[in-house]
């Protein structure tokens, strides 16, 4: 099931519908690799909020695209976020040992297993994407290279070797900004390029959507900094205080946390400002929920 807040209430059953359909895709049948298949389906399936799945279909409603023919490509977005997930929690990266509520796949299943279950859910996710049959080839064809830009060697893998070399190291705020445009802001964006393709929704409304995003995705990150040093790890469902401990840059490292609050409030107010918000009151929505979040 799908975690998201009271404030997202109306969006619960596209939520379920996520769920149930990364459930159906990860179902297997007994053989000699099925403990690759089951670290798999166990860290798909653990849960999540599923926003950027959400963000996707939402976007390609705009234009018309109904939810059903957009859930796999909403899938997709969200296996490659557990791959990330499944690799930033191994020992040789972040060395987490609870991911939401539950424990990480390195701990269950032994960090071989954890790796190649991560490198499964990232290569299932184009073939998701691939055997759509409801979309054409050309916008399949697309929204795997928005996808595969996203999450690749500029996009988030960047944001993660970044956070890597950044580690002992304090790092002005530009540098912090980068590393979260890239680590996280860039798939959030992805998930609004392909929803913008698949919906038909056209290039003004995109290019004031991806700034919305852009700005969303450092509040997230923002919110996630702040989380980590006022919340419980039986709350927010993974170890609170591991970028203290692993003595990473944060916002609230940086800026304190008053200074982040207050930082988190301007993006909320700026993105509200925005006129797209009143075409599109679902990024309002979002809005609200990645600034009050508690989980």
């Amino acid at each position: 099931m799908s975690k998201i807040s009271k404030q997202m209430n109306k969006y619960i059953g596209l939520t379920e519908n996520i769920s149930s359909r990364l459930e159906e895709l990860t179902r297997y049948k007994s053989c000699s690799y099925e403990t690759l298949l089951e670290a798999e389906r166990y860290s798909v399936t653990a849960g999540g909020k599923h926003l950027r799945g959400l963000i996707l279909i939402e976007t390609a409603k705009l234009g018309g695209a109904k939810a059903d023919t957009a859930l796999d490509f909403a899938c997709a977005l969200e296996m490659v976020h557990t791959y990330s997930l499944i690799h930033d929690d191994l020992p040789e990266m972040d060395n987490d040992e609870l991911r939401r509520g539950k424990p990480t796949c390195h701990v269950k299943f032994g960090a071989d297993i954890a790796l190649l279950a991560g490198d499964a859910l990232l290569t299932k996710a184009f073939s998701v994407i691939a055997s759509n049959i409801f979309f054409s080839e050309r916008k399949k064809s697309e929204c795997i290279r928005i996808l595969a830009d996203a999450c690749g060697e500029h996009g988030m893998l960047a944001g993660q070797a970044i956070d890597k070399l950044s580690e002992n190291k304090k790092i002005d705020f530009d540098s912090l900004c980068e590393l979260h445009s890239k680590k996280t802001a860039y798939m959030f964006c992805a998930a609004v390029q392909m929803g913008c393709l698949l919906g038909d929704v056209s290039a003004e409304t995109e290019k004031e959507l991806l700034k919305v995003m852009s700005s969303l995705g450092l509040a997230f990150q923002i919110k996630d900094d702040i989380l980590d040093v006022t919340s419980e790890s039986s709350v927010i469902g993974k170890p609170v205080k591991s970028d203290e401990k692993s003595l990473k840059s944060t916002f609230v490292s940086l800026l304190g946390i008053d200074k982040s609050r207050e930082l988190l409030e301007n993006i909320s107010s700026d993105i509200k400002s925005n006129p797209i918000i009143v075409e599109c009151p679902f990024f309002a929505e979002l809005t609200d929920f990645f600034v009050n979040r508690t989980i």
